[in-house]
């Protein structure tokens, strides 16, 4: 028992345990957790892309998805064509309920693109332990997800973070590819792609973050001032 207590001196060890964590709580926080009554779980804008889901699912011809619809294409598709798989009717409760998985799946993969982006950005396991807490507590992930699940704020905020970490390790297909995706999931993603594509990480971004990291880590400072 007390070898186990010292291990948790392992700043990774202890990551690994805060993601478990957060992966637990968020489960029952998404299936739990309080949610909105109107249309029966999808909401207003919500019953537009059940709708969607729902032509999707049952392959509907004379569906017919004008610019709005198709922002959120990618998702619904998705969610349509698993549903169908698993052979789950198209009802709005199924709908709703199904959304908490898919957006659970998005919080699990933004962790996973926050790690990335702290290995880009070369913090230490505190600094992406913090990342980490900063990305459950937001408000996509945190409120409007369980909240209001028949949304995609949760998808284009997971997409997004893929974005910024393809572009901090120099990936230009990933990066391509999460906007490409995003173009039929979330509106504003090409907008934030493309000055991502268009400059080059500045190596001194990098010198500048880790020298930071390195004070923040000497026991010697004091105050904010030597720190900074």
């Amino acid at each position: 028992m007390g070898k186990w207590i010292r291990s948790l001196n392992d700043p990774e060890l202890r990551l690994r345990l805060l993601i478990a964590l957060l992966s637990v709580v968020s489960f029952f926080l998404y299936f739990r957790g309080e949610r909105i009554n109107l249309n029966d779980g999808t909401g207003a804008d919500g019953s537009v892309y059940a709708a969607m889901i729902r032509d999707l699912h049952a392959r509907n011809p004379d569906a017919r998805f004008d610019e709005h619809r198709l922002s959120r294409f990618a998702p619904c598709w998705c969610v349509a064509k698993s549903m169908r798989f698993f052979h789950i009717p198209p009802t709005n409760p199924n709908i709703a309920q199904f959304m908490n998985l898919w957006n659970w799946a998005m919080l699990l993969l933004g962790i996973w693109a926050a790690l990335e982006i702290g290995k880009g950005l070369r913090l230490s396991t505190q600094g992406k332990s913090l990342l980490v807490c900063a990305l459950f507590v937001s408000f996509p992930y945190l409120k409007m997800a369980p909240y209001y699940p028949v949304l995609f704020d949760t998808t284009g905020a997971t997409i997004g973070l893929w974005m910024f970490a393809a572009f901090l390790q120099r990936q230009l297909v990933v990066l391509l590819l999460s906007s490409a995706l995003g173009t039929l999931s979330w509106p504003t993603t090409i907008f934030v792609a493309l000055p991502m594509r268009e400059c080059p990480v500045n190596g001194h971004l990098f010198r500048c973050l880790r020298d930071s990291d390195e004070k923040l880590n000497r026991s010697d400072l004091r105050t904010p001032r030597e720190i900074l």
